[in-house]
């Protein structure tokens, strides 16, 4: 029976060879086609969900290393604010004062630096030691921080000299508790 059906329809439908075959190869390449879009976005789909898992692990580890890096520059930087607090911007080139900032500095990374400018942006500290006068002033985080437009200045990541290790800058005025700049020993401020 299913012979003599498929003739019968034979006899109905006569299609020419050669729009057999493109039809065979239209379908053939549409199966393939759709086979490897399907492939293709799963594929997508793991490396996406892969990267996503990547990324979102790289954040949480940065936040932690930021945020550690900022508590111990923080509390370096509270120490120092004491220190002036209690001995004056201008004694911070004494050798006992520089020896206080190198105990400070080994508190930070490896290319931990401290740089203390006085309120007209001459550093008047520094561990290590420059080389040469520096003054600040025309720098635009000093201005910031001088105008009291921000409390911290944290500057974008810097790579260091040797290697890959990288750092970043941060910057914190020294007020008093009425947010002037700190009376030094024997001066009064009203």
């Amino acid at each position: 029976m299913p012979a003599s059906l498929i003739r019968s329809l034979g006899n109905y439908v006569r299609l020419p060879t050669k729009a057999l075959c493109v039809t065979a190869l239209v379908l053939a390449s549409t199966i393939i086609v759709a086979g490897l879009a399907l492939w293709t976005w799963s594929d997508f789909s793991e490396a996406t969900s892969d990267g996503e898992t990547i990324v979102s692990t790289t954040s949480l580890a940065m936040d932690d290393f930021a945020r550690n890096s900022l508590q111990a520059v923080d509390g370096v930087l509270e120490s120092v604010v004491a220190r002036i607090e209690e001995n004056g911007i201008a004694n911070l080139g004494s050798e006992p004062e520089m020896e206080y900032l190198w105990r400070c500095a080994r508190g930070l990374s490896k290319a931990g630096a401290i740089h203390v400018a006085n309120d007209a942006g001459d550093i008047v500290a520094a561990v290590p030691s420059l080389w040469s006068r520096i003054n600040v002033s025309d720098r635009e985080w000093f201005k910031g921080l001088k105008d009291e437009k921000a409390g911290t200045h944290v500057g974008r990541t810097l790579e260091a000299d040797k290697g890959h290790d990288h750092f970043f800058a941060v910057g914190r005025s020294i007020r008093g508790p009425d947010g002037s700049q700190p009376a030094r020993p024997g001066e009064r401020r009203c």
